[in-house]
């Protein structure tokens, strides 16, 4: 028999390094040089290297490859091991990163001036920076060059302004003589500007801001500091209470009776006068009796403390007596505005006086105590009467005293 020998070969197989760097300058004693050998750190070291790159590099000598003055960045080799018989050999990648070792890092500032609560924010190196997160330093790194940039950070927000103020609110009633001192401001930058009512913006110069002649209400008040924070506050100026003299209604005497007036006031007055048409009667007094000759107006006029003074009149009508009432045979309640209801002149001097108006059949149909000549025509029932005569009775005092009796026609 024969014996045969088979010789089986295999590729040749290294280790290399997968990435490196170097510099493109020798400045400052950088190493611009690589040796493409020490790149195999095991296994076959007789294979072969070329460029799958653009760097440009002269690899006749692999124990001192030069990248001087290759432009930055990353450039990728081939290693190649030695064929072992009819077997080729296999092959490996080797990335070198070319930096320019010298270029100056950068300094730059992100840099700004706002308000506090205005919202802004800005990412830089994917962190964000914001009012919560104001200021830092970021490093940036050229994936081209190898060259970094420092940023400087640094987000001010300053506060808004605030105001210190009083207010002096009108002396009386209907006054414009109210005040808005603004006293000083708080937080922010000076100079500042100050706006009433939306009014153009003014520089303050000087402290207290004194807006006078002022009505009841409220008032805008904007504050702007330098960097254009701003505050609006709203500042009220109160009405004072109006002094009101209550002499009770118009009315009617008899003559030769009196009647008492009495003024009622709401609030304490300090001074106090009366004038009436015949000049009777006091004049600094609250609560008088009056017996007026005929027919006469009584005016009042009270002060407060503050010189505030307020003035009403009441009117008291003068009957001859009870035998002249005149009292109206007729009224037309419809709607015109002329006689809408029965009125009796001289029935108020009588507040104790009792009235009843029949049917031709003798029914109530309406009926009061101290009519005050509101009667419009309608019946006790809310609906309205026809047209036609009616009858009434009036008492002048309650219970007491000869009753007045007539007729009275309505006219639609």
């Amino acid at each position: 028999s024969t014996e045969v020998t088979i010789i089986v070969d295999e590729p040749l197989t290294a280790t290399v390094t997968g990435s490196s760097s170097v510099c493109n300058n020798s400045d400052n004693g950088n190493s611009t040089n690589i040796n493409f050998n020490d790149l195999i750190t095991e296994g076959n070291t007789t294979g072969t290297w070329t460029e799958t790159g653009s760097s440009g590099v002269d690899l006749a000598d692999l124990n001192n490859v030069s990248f001087d003055g290759v432009v930055p960045g990353t450039y990728t080799f081939m290693y190649t091991t030695s064929t072992n018989g009819d077997c080729l050999g296999e092959t490996y990648i080797s990335s070198i990163l070319v930096e320019d070792c010298l270029c100056p890092s950068t300094t730059m500032n992100e840099a700004y001036n706002g308000c506090e609560g205005d919202g802004f924010e800005v990412t830089v190196n994917g962190v964000i920076y914001n009012e919560g997160n104001p200021t830092g330093v970021e490093n940036l790194v050229s994936a081209t060059t190898g060259c970094d940039s420092i940023i400087n950070i640094n987000l001010v927000f300053s506060p808004a302004p605030s105001l210190v103020a009083s207010t002096v609110d009108p002396t009386c009633f209907g006054d414009n003589n109210g005040e808005i001192s603004i006293d000083t401001i708080i937080g922010g930058s000076g100079p500042y500007t100050y706006s009433i009512d939306n009014a153009p913006l003014e520089v303050i110069t000087s402290f207290p801001i004194l807006a006078s002649s002022l009505v009841p209400g409220n008032y805008l008040i904007t504050i702007q500091e330098s960097e254009g924070c701003e505050s609006e506050t709203s500042i009220n100026i109160e009405a004072p209470n109006q002094n009101i003299i209550d002499l009770g209604r118009d009315t009617s005497i008899v003559f030769g009776e009196s009647i008492e007036l009495e003024a009622l006031f709401n609030f304490e007055p300090d001074s106090i006068s009366w004038t009436s048409t015949l000049g009777d009667g006091c004049t600094d007094c609250g609560t008088q009796t009056v017996s007026p000759a005929s027919t006469s107006t009584y005016t009042i006029y009270g002060e407060d403390s503050n010189n505030c003074g307020t003035t009403t009149e009441v009117l008291i009508t003068v009957l001859e007596d009870r035998d002249n009432l005149n009292i109206p045979n007729a009224f037309s309640p419809n709607n015109d505005g002329l006689n809408e209801t029965w009125v009796i002149p001289g029935i108020e001097a009588f507040p104790d006086n009792q009235l009843i108006v029949v049917n031709r059949w003798g029914n109530i149909i309406f009926e009061a105590n101290n009519y005050q000549n509101d009667w419009d025509g309608t019946a006790n029932n809310n609906k309205p009467l026809p047209e036609g005569t009616y009858y009434y009775t009036i008492k002048l005092d309650l219970g007491e005293g000869e009753a007045r009796q007539g007729s009275i026609t309505i006219i639609r």
